[in-house]
């Protein structure tokens, strides 16, 4: 591993300490790493560098880092920073003005560099006491002696410290003479619009410096000669030759130009330089990087003239956009997190808080009077009857298949007819069936939920017949699947519900007492504040989950309950415990009909009644489960039962083990059994005994679209706050960018490259809006499933779900986030040349707009396919075809045909349009130069660039409305295909 040695150590550095060209200033030392690598001894370290910096720690960063002079005089100022013209005070210094220089600062100057690590220059300015004859007629002519340093091997010790007896790490030394400061054109690698120029009139150069011993067999350009023996790996000895192209030539003139103090460009303390000599024969010249920091005791006056005055109102404009963001942004995030923790701790800020008997957790004093059982019992009887003859489904071509045939089925809550007092209570419907028998089919059938087959046959709620829309709206259903919000609390979830379900009269306090009472029949309890959970969330068990989503369907106090599956997923004792919950609530009144697989026995014994289907979907029971052992054993046909085997699964063995002939023999069993003339009969007597309850008064009520619009903007809002990355990643990144993009092109010139800077920023801002707007395409489809269970109960309408989601990722994730390019606005200097107010403004509704369209067409294609794999690569393919089509990349005066017709479907195309309009239109100033000649230029007005590039300048508000109606038809068309999704 390399180390450091100090100068102070005699074995460090021993060849730069025999010459003694670099001798390092206030406590610097030479750099060593004590080994055989080309790093060493071309540099100082300087102990402080807040105060002392250069290649020999003599450059001054601060006039209090100076010293007094000889005379006892403290500095008055300091030199750095103040770019290379030399003041008279500097050249008549002792050492005269210093710059110390490292190699580099374009492409080619830092291959060349490469190829001699750590290679740096001291370059001092001395006055020679001749007056200038040309050029700063301030000061007098001087003489520049310059030293290239370069890194060597150190090897103090050992049997390789032989080869390495010549490694000096000085390379050579030069004097240019007459030398001249004007201010001029730059050249080479420096963009800027004015330069220092020294000008010398000759070189003399030595190489290598004279006090440097020559190695033996030493040429100027070429190897050294051999070690003497032994020399057993014949190497030579090492030093450094004279390569032609890397030092001045002699005998001929010089000039070194700098970048001035003033410029944009400029780095504190560092000014980019390029050395070049017109008349050599071996090229043009090298790229370095120089710093200067002379302590100046008679004057403060800087030795170039200062940077212009900043523009006062962009200065103003930039710190308010800061203010502004800063302010909108905390507001925002601010609001927002309150908001989440007023609401997430409601439960727990109620006042006047009681323990009801059997409570698992504290309730308000409000819901005391709730707590009795029979508060919200039901009265009045409650009847589903459905007798469905087939339901069908298309299958290729002309193909087809059934499903289901002849499936009828009775269910009652309520007032009973004769016969009541034998059956049991539970009001618990079951459907059994081996998978693929169509239990979930008739279940959805039942619920009113969409299918896709063709159904004939009847269902009738009180004997009135009903449409799968009234079905919807006076029952509830819970799917299989446990499709819930994982990063709401049950609280908030089951609160969300009442909101939008409960009559709109309703008062908040009764809500709540309604989502309490919910919560402690079903045992909900303990974990009503737990947040549900996901694949990101750590939530709640999957038990708890089945009861939560069992609690949303009871909000509104259905009649009729539809379960699909409820114990799916479940062990044995949450099965249980689910279907027990069930069993309350059929005995309150309400008509439980669930489809269950392979129940235990102890979970059937619950069941009131019992639909037993086929694997071809055909009915093999419906009727009373205390009649089914009974109905089995009266068929000889069937396998004996062991008594300890449950009932379920017998059943389930027979029908998926025997052969159809068997389970034929059941169904007609069945059909031709006096079991049907009696359920008729029970039928006809509920029919005319009972007094039923109107269906209107048992319909959902749905709450407005603005109270749909705000509660689902609520929920949003936490969720977005509980999983904060992808804001706060389209944050910081549009932020980074947007800074990054200032710094890259800042305070952009008006000449010819400056505009086509300008055309370059403004496209790339348009080119990250629509890449960034691919994070939209997954919008819909990570709650696509949530949205349609939902949709489906009526909770919301699906223009009211659209809006919310709209709102919830322009607002927080497109609109701020885009505002951020006002830095770069400021920061590059757009508009610059005019004095229009307004530009400002329609640079951001230009950029909203783009952004809007973006995200609406992202949005759009996430919608059209359910999987996001797919839609991105639609996506990108939509962006990426936008981009070609910008004006940007393809030129528009080669444009023709299909090229030109793509142009105007491209939003890329109006934005881009819209913001060069914006900048270009009405403003003066510009300029095209020549890169052979940067004195010749030719003055343009923005509408001539604008032409140039075949820009119509009278098209932005044709832009900006082609903008707004891209963003709207995409909205709509993805509203359509949330509207169409089933």
């Amino acid at each position: 591993a390399a180390t450091v040695a100090s100068a102070a150590d005699p074995e460090a550095c021993l060849k730069m300490k025999e010459i003694g060209l670099l001798k390092c200033k206030h406590g610097g030392s030479l750099y060593s790493a004590l080994n055989e690598s080309r790093l060493s001894c071309s540099q100082c370290e300087c102990p402080d560098e807040e105060k002392w910096t250069g290649v020999d720690c003599s450059l001054c960063k601060t006039r209090e880092s100076c010293p007094p002079d000889a005379e006892g005089r403290k500095a008055v100022g300091c030199s750095f920073g103040m770019g290379i013209r030399p003041t008279a005070e500097e050249l008549a210094q002792p050492r005269g003005k210093i710059l110390s220089c490292a190699c580099g600062g374009d492409p080619l100057s830092e291959q060349a560099c490469a190829m001699q690590p750590n290679t740096f220059a001291m370059i001092s300015m001395k006055g020679t006491g001749n007056a200038s004859s040309a050029g700063d007629e301030e000061l007098p002519d001087f003489e520049i002696q310059i030293t290239e340093f370069a890194g060597a091997p150190d090897v103090p010790q050992g049997p390789r410290a032989r080869r390495y007896e010549y490694a000096y790490p000085a390379v050579w030394n030069a004097t240019l003479s007459g030398c001249r400061h004007s201010v001029g054109p730059c050249y080479g690698p420096i963009k800027a619009t004015s330069c220092d120029v020294i000008q010398c009139g000759n070189t003399s150069m030595d190489c290598p410096p004279p006090q440097v011993k020559k190695c033996p067999g030493w040429e100027q350009v070429g190897d050294c000669g051999p070690l003497p023996e032994p020399n057993p790996n014949r190497e030579n000895f090492w030093e450094f030759h004279c390569i032609p192209m890397s030092m001045p030539v002699n005998g001929i003139d010089g000039t070194l130009v700098c970048e001035r103090g003033s410029e944009p460009n400029a780095t504190l303390g560092e000014a980019k330089c390029y050395f070049y000599q017109k008349n050599s024969p071996f090229g043009q010249g090298i790229a370095i990087k120089c710093k200067t920091g002379n302590c100046l005791y008679n004057s403060t006056s800087p030795p170039s003239p200062g940077p212009e005055p900043e523009d006062t109102y962009r200065v103003t404009a930039l710190v308010a956009t800061n203010l502004l963001f800063a302010l909108v942004l905390g507001t925002f995030i601010f609001s927002s997190g309150f908001f989440v923790y007023k609401e997430t701790r409601k439960w727990q800020l109620e006042a006047d808080f009681i323990t009801p008997q059997n409570a698992e957790r504290r309730v308000p004093l409000e819901f005391q009077e709730t707590l009795s059982g029979g508060a919200h019992a039901h009265t009045g009887a409650f009847y589903l009857e459905w007798k469905i003859e087939s339901y069908i489904v298309h299958l290729r071509g002309t193909a087809e298949k059934r499903i289901l045939k002849n499936v009828s089925g009775f269910v009652s809550a309520g007032e009973r007819g004769r016969g009541a007092e034998m059956r049991n209570e539970t009001n618990i419907f079951a459907i059994l069936g081996p998978s693929g028998a169509g239990k979930t089919t008739l279940l959805d059938i039942l619920a009113g939920r969409s299918t896709v087959g063709r159904v004939s046959g009847d269902i009738r709620v009180n004997s009135t017949p009903v449409t799968p829309t009234t079905m919807t709206q006076i029952a509830g259903y819970a799917p299989q699947s446990d499709i819930l919000p994982g990063t709401s609390t049950v609280w908030e979830y089951l609160l969300f519900h009442a909101n939008l379900r409960l009559h709109p009269t309703a008062t908040p306090a009764e809500k709540k007492v309604r989502v309490r009472d919910i919560v402690l029949q079903l045992g909900l309890m303990k974990v009503v504040d737990s947040f549900i959970g996901d694949e990101y969330t750590r939530g709640i068990s999957g038990g708890e989950k089945k009861r939560v989503s069992v609690a949303s369907e009871l909000l509104h106090k259905p009649r009729i309950l539809f379960l699909d599956e409820p114990t799916t997923g479940l062990d044995s004792t949450n099965a249980a415990t689910m279907v027990g919950a069930l069993a309350q609530l059929g005995e309150g009144g309400i008509n439980v009909i669930l489809s269950i697989q392979q129940p235990r026995s102890d979970i059937f014994r619950l069941m009131e009644r019992v639909l037993v289907l086929s694997c071809h979907g055909e009915m093999v029971y419906s009727g009373p489960l205390s009649n089914f052992r009974t109905f089995l054993a009266e068929i000889p046909s069937l396998p004996v039962k062991n008594e300890q085997e449950n009932l379920a699964d017998y059943i389930l063995d027979v029908i998926i083990k025997t052969e159809d002939k068997t389970v034929n023999s059941i169904i007609l069993a069945y059909q031709g059994s006096t079991m049907v003339e009696e359920e008729n009969m029970l039928v006809h007597d509920i029919y005319t005994s009972s007094s039923s309850v109107p269906l209107a008064e048992k319909a959902k009520h749905s709450a407005g679209y603005s109270r749909q619009v705000v509660e689902l903007s609520k929920r949003l809002l936490k969720n977005t706050l509980r999983q904060p990355f992808l804001i706060y990643l389209n944050f910081v990144s549009t932020g980074l960018i947007a800074i990054m993009l200032g710094l890259v092109f800042f305070k952009t010139r008006v000449d010819f490259t400056g505009i086509q800077n300008r055309m370059g920023s403004m496209f790339f801002i348009v080119l990250y809006l629509g890449l960034a707007s691919l994070s939209s395409v997954p919008v819909w489809n990570e709650n696509r499933l949530l949205f349609l269970r939902e949709r489906a109960s009526g909770l919301y309408s699906t223009f009211a779900y659209f809006t919310s989601m709209v709102l919830f990722d322009i607002l927080p994730m497109r609109i701020i986030p885009t505002c951020m390019f006002s830095l770069s606005y400021f920061m590059i200097g757009l508009s610059s040349t005019t004095d229009a107010i307004l530009h400002y403004p329609t640079f951001l509704v230009i950029l909203i707009l783009a952004n809007a369209s973006a995200v609406s067409m992202s949005m759009c294609i996430g919608a059209c396919f359910p999987d996001t794999k797919i839609a991105n690569a639609f996506a990108s393919l939509a962006i990426l075809i936008s981009i070609m089509y910008s004006g940007f990349i393809l030129s528009r005066h080669t444009m023709g045909g299909f090229a030109k017709a793509a142009t105007d479907f491209s939003f890329m195309n109006y934005a881009f349009e819209a913001l060069l309009i914006n900048e270009f239109h009405g403003a003066e100033g510009y300029y095209f130069n020549s890169y052979a000649d940067s004195r010749l230029r030719v003055n343009v007005t923005g509408d001539e660039v604008l032409e140039l590039f075949h820009f119509d300048a009278n098209n932005l508000l044709l832009d900006i409305s082609a903008l707004f109606l891209v963003a709207c038809t995409f909205f709509m068309l993805c509203f359509l295909l949330l509207l169409r999704e089933r």
